[in-house]
């Protein structure tokens, strides 16, 4: 957003150039008097052709000295442009899980597309500056999107994970330093790195997520686990349970966040958008007066020279 401060001081720029309007009509009526009583017609027009050429570097002249002085009025207006940045520069990955279990109807229509629309939720309410990168995994974890600030582009590619993508196994330990190499590979120096991780189940492939922990960098691990404790079959009498005590951990060792939700799609959608809360933004204002200062010292000094160097030769 740009404004003035000091608006008032605008009005010094019409006035301003209605007076040089006034000034160049007056003194042309003065020259126009002049030619008139030259008394050799030969004469005249000798005058005027050597007339012309001063007279486009005289135009040229009273507008920079018309520049000089709406600089100054400009810069005495206090110009401030205002620009959101976030507080604490900030990096997330969005870890899903891709095991067959997400099929389950506890959630509406199914978890799989109750975590879709929850990571969008996420997406539309994370400031902009927030780069952000992709994950997904069943028994292993790969890379949808690596860190970028383009949300159609991650946005899409949410959107085209369907039911076909779900695997065996969920490897949370996998998926957690998939993530960590992610940063690493990256390497900015960010305030805030951070994963979202939403899982419906218990890690039973690949390395154990605690352990998987002492070999990361700093990030913080919000965990986010669909279902229930108790378990819930799915499609050909497969039971899954959330393993909540292992979401807790990695949670509580990253001083991240653990949240429950079962059977619910709204809540799981307010919980990813009250996490997009972390990332917040403040106004940051620049005053520019300086450089319309600097602009109308310049110009003075160039019609300074110019003048000087005339005389001079």
């Amino acid at each position: 957003m740009f404004f003035f401060e000091r608006v008032f001081f605008l009005a010094g720029i019409p006035l301003t150039l209605f007076l040089g309007f006034y000034l160049k009509k007056y003194r042309d009526r003065l020259e126009q008097k002049q030619k008139i009583e030259l008394d050799n017609f030969t004469l005249l027009e000798e005058v005027s052709k050597q007339f012309h050429q001063p007279r486009k570097r005289k135009l040229f002249t009273d507008f920079l000295r018309l520049l000089t002085i709406c600089s100054l009025w400009v810069s005495l207006s206090k110009p401030i442009i205002e620009t959101q940045k976030l507080v604490k520069s900030a990096q997330v990955i969005l870890l899903l899980d891709l095991s067959k279990s997400m099929q389950a109807q506890d959630f509406r229509p199914n978890r799989l597309e109750a975590a879709k629309l929850a990571a969008l939720e996420f997406l539309e309410k994370l400031p902009s500056e927030v780069e952000t990168a992709l994950i997904v995994f069943d028994r292993e974890a790969s890379i949808k999107v690596d860190f970028s600030k383009n949300r159609q582009l991650i946005r899409s590619a949410i959107k085209r994970i369907d039911l076909e993508d779900l695997g065996n196994g969920t490897a949370l330990g996998e998926a957690i330093l998939e993530a960590d190499r992610v940063f690493r590979r990256k390497n900015q120096k960010s305030e805030q790195k951070n994963i979202v991780l939403l899982t419906d189940g218990e890690s039973n492939s690949g390395i154990d997520p605690i352990e998987a922990l002492t070999q990361i960098t700093e990030l913080k691990i919000y965990t986010v686990g669909i279902g229930s404790i108790f378990g819930t079959t799915v499609a050909q009498g497969l039971l899954t349970k959330l393993d909540s005590q292992t979401l807790q951990e990695i949670a509580s060792l990253t001083e991240g966040q653990f949240f429950n939700v079962f059977n619910n799609t709204e809540e799981l959608k307010e919980i990813y958008s009250s996490l997009s809360k972390n990332y917040r933004l403040e106004n940051k204002q620049v005053e520019l007066s300086i450089y319309f200062l600097l602009l109308s010292l310049l110009l003075i000094s160039f019609l300074f020279a110019r003048d000087f160097l005339k005389n001079l030769f």
